[in-house]
């Protein structure tokens, strides 16, 4: 007996449009897609009709694409599987531009299905009508233009290859972005037409029987031994694929088998799981080699680099100065090197690469010099912390992150959020994954991000200041619509603080304007007007009952104000000050 696929009904098969919708949806749902973001448009109907027709696929309707395309990015960050992103035709598409260089970027899998007009529409000052055709650029991993619905049986039986090998290709080895193209001519509704019995076995379970999620390509690993030195650092960067407890134990065998001191960047998963780790993991590297004396002692052999770089510049001139041997571990294939180390690349995983260490030995008073200074940094900050303003920005940033339930994972927003993220926030063993944008590094989408990464997880806390906060206010529409938790941390010093660490500060006559750009914006109405909770908190002694709703479905705002201008002063005093007074 045929089984039909669920779903199905007359209308399917009314005309061309509705059963190419009709198949490519469950195209998507055999290859292993079940997240899908939609922003409503015309051209698109047809995909949306059979969305609506389905019920294993999460479907997120946003108005607007860019926040709607960062949404789909943040659930892809939480997932690690592809999310599909469908828009209409016309400058649609071109809002999901950012996204896409972010997820480009960092390696996430998104792929996007732009509707567009049919053929003999374009370039006829049509409405709508664009170029579609890679519309991103060099920022896929691959593009194709489907051809437009029709009675031909052809043009429905070439989707069951072009759409599981598009969610193949956007998962990797290399995941990231994928266009599809989609031109869509005729009626996009269901009609009272009926196609020809041909097109009934599109309609039939056993047509798709052999459709499945395919495995990403692996690379093939040499297995030859690798000789280490005794004198090493293990820098513990920022991750863009998925990670978590595994990677870090991973890592702590690695660890175990050179003896090797691990600096932890906070952007990976390495400081929510300390007790993995026999040695502390070294998070003050920055401040440490502030002091030159140290820097030139404890200068290793060899460096084993895994992610991209800290955002730490005294790390990075450190290692530049040096120019000491590198090997980078990484099982996809991004270039992790800006600083033209000349790097060795292992295309593998941390446990596939221990696997052939072997060492001439380990330096165990080396490591132990680094895990002394590394409790004296956190021992002064402490307390320099204590005797600082209670409106210091870093202070808050410390005391609101030790805070944080460990039902919320954490996302990182960009500028001076992540650098204070680095110096105040130390291992804990709360398992958290940290999310960030830090391919492109920018502000945009922020908030969008971060509610898509707490619709594919068990909900987020988002640190971000107030720039990038009102970058991205049109994500507050999703509020309503939220089934998981969003705790906002909003660091509101006016402006933008990162620009005050930068020589243009010193420039009184263009610096307020066109870098600090403060914003006159009274948040609590503007939370009001989305329905959004709001709280202001103006001290660290204020922040007790921070979070006592994170079992509430929605988004909440913990709206902190600090002075931007002084909170720069006394970094810049704070750190170098540690730094001097450091000694081996």
């Amino acid at each position: 007996m045929v089984e039909y696929i669920r779903g199905k009904d007359a209308e399917v098969l009314s005309n061309p449009n509705s059963l190419w919708g009709f198949i490519l949806v469950h195209l998507l749902l055999k290859s292993g897609v079940t997240e899908v973001v939609v922003s409503p448009g015309s051209r698109s109907t047809p995909l949306v009709i059979a969305l609506e027709r389905q019920d294993q696929m999460r479907v997120h309707c946003v108005l607007d694409e860019r926040s709607a395309a960062f949404m789909a990015l943040g659930l892809a960050k939480a997932s690690g599987n592809c999310v599909a992103l469908i828009c209409t035709s016309g400058t649609a598409g071109a809002n999901f531009y950012p996204a896409v260089i972010e997820a480009s970027e960092t390696n996430t899998p998104l792929l996007v299905l732009t509707a567009d007009r049919p053929p003999e529409l374009h370039g006829s000052h049509s409405g709508q009508t664009i170029d579609q055709q890679k519309l991103f650029g060099g920022y896929i991993r691959w593009y194709q233009e489907l051809a437009v619905p029709s009675k031909s049986n052809r043009t429905m039986a070439v989707l069951l290859e072009t759409i599981p090998y598009a969610v193949e290709r956007s998962n990797g080895p290399q995941a990231g972005p994928v266009q599809l193209n989609c031109p869509l001519g005729g009626a996009l509704i269901p009609g009272n037409g009926k196609l020809d019995d041909k097109f009934l076995p599109f309609l039939y379970e056993e047509t798709y029987s052999q459709i499945a999620p395919r495995k990403s390509m692996q690379i093939s690993v040499d297995d030859s031994s690798i000789k280490l030195p005794q004198k090493g650092i293990i820098i513990a960067g920022t991750v863009f694929s998925k990670m978590g407890k595994k990677e870090c134990v991973d890592l702590a065998n690695l660890q175990n088998v050179t003896g090797w001191t691990i600096f932890a960047d906070v952007m990976g998963p390495w400081r929510s799981n300390k007790n993995t780790f026999k040695q502390k993991l070294i998070t003050q590297f920055d401040c440490i080699l502030r002091n030159e004396n140290i820097a030139k002692a404890l200068k290793p052999e060899f460096i084993i680099q895994i992610g991209q770089l800290p955002t730490s510049k005294t790390l990075r001139g450190w290692l530049e100065q040096n120019k000491l041997p590198t090997a980078i571990i990484d099982n996809g294939a991004m270039s992790l090197d800006p600083l033209g180390r000349a790097a060795t690349y292992y295309r593998e995983s941390i446990q596939s690469f221990s696997r052939r260490v072997t060492t001439t030995g380990k330096d165990l008073d080396y490591a132990q010099k680094w895990q002394g200074l590394e409790s004296e940094v956190i021992e002064v900050v402490g307390s320099e912390l204590n005797s600082a303003s209670p409106a210091f920005e870093g202070r808050f940033s410390k005391e609101l992150f030790e805070k944080v339930p460990e039902s919320l994972d954490v996302f990182i927003a960009n500028g001076m959020i992540v650098r204070d993220a680095e110096s105040f926030w130390y291992p804990t063993n709360k398992k958290q994954a940290f999310y960030y944008n830090r391919g492109a590094n920018g502000i945009d989408g922020t908030l969008s991000t971060a509610i898509g990464a707490a619709l594919a997880s068990k909900g987020v806390c988002l640190f971000t200041g107030d720039l990038s906060f009102l970058h991205d206010t049109n994500g507050l529409l999703q509020a309503q619509n939220m089934s998981e938790h969003l705790s906002v941390v909003l660091m509101d010093n006016s402006g933008g603080g990162i620009f005050e660490h930068l020589p243009i500060a010193k420039r009184e006559d263009v610096f307020e304007r066109y870098f600090g750009f403060p914003q006159n914006v009274h948040i609590e109405t503007l939370c009001a007007a989305y329905g959004v909770r709001y709280q202001i908190i103006h001290s660290v002694d204020e922040i007790e009952n921070c979070f006592d709703d994170v079992e509430t479905p929605g988004i909440s705002i913990i709206h902190v104000t600090t002075n931007r201008r002084e909170d720069a002063a006394y970094r810049k005093v704070l750190f170098n000050r540690i730094a001097e007074n450091l000694t081996l």
